[in-house]
């Protein structure tokens, strides 16, 4: 089995997300967010 997961948490001002590849194990390449939109110091 060979996949990968894309993972999105959107909230009112911000969107994070974090994207996985399984094969025999999990494994985290990527992850971040974007907070504030919208609001100052954003």
């Amino acid at each position: 089995m060979n996949h990968t997961i894309l993972c999105i948490n959107s909230g009112s001002s911000s969107i994070k997300f974090a994207l996985y590849h399984f094969q025999e194990t999990e494994e985290l390449i990527a992850e971040g967010a974007v907070e504030r939109i919208g609001l100052s110091g954003g």
